[in-house]
């Protein structure tokens, strides 16, 4: 049989001292950008409680999206997160909301195009 895997660990380092500031222990079945706001909250608390804090936050391109990007922002953290090679990837409509995310073109989306223009240049 296969093993499967029901939980990770999520460690949050210091990236100047090298000093782990956050653990967690988490399920797999929301993914990365699921698990980020309790890792997030665990790094935050440990340096608060020394009276630190993080302004800043690298991640690993797991966790782009559009929702971990917003997460960041209302935290008020700088983030760096890896983004993934999507190919050409068009932002949904609703940009600012964290639900918002990217998706691919249809396949046919520039043929569509062509010939909306074509069309649009015969009614001129």
């Amino acid at each position: 049989g296969r093993t499967r895997l029901g939980h990770k660990l999520e460690q949050a380092v210091d990236l100047e001292s090298g000093a782990v500031v956050g653990v967690t222990v988490q399920t797999t079945d929301g993914g990365d950008v699921a698990s980020l706001p309790e890792t997030l909250d665990e790094a935050e608390r440990r340096p608060a409680e020394l009276g630190a804090g993080a302004a800043e936050v690298v991640c690993d391109k797991g966790y782009h999206s559009n929702r971990t990007m917003t997460e960041l922002e209302d935290r008020g953290l700088r983030g760096y997160v890896s983004e993934p090679a999507r190919g050409r990837a068009e932002l949904e409509a609703e940009q600012g909301s964290p639900e918002a995310g990217l998706r691919e073109p249809a396949a046919d989306s520039g043929r569509a195009r062509q010939g909306a223009a074509a069309d649009a240049g015969r009614e001129a």
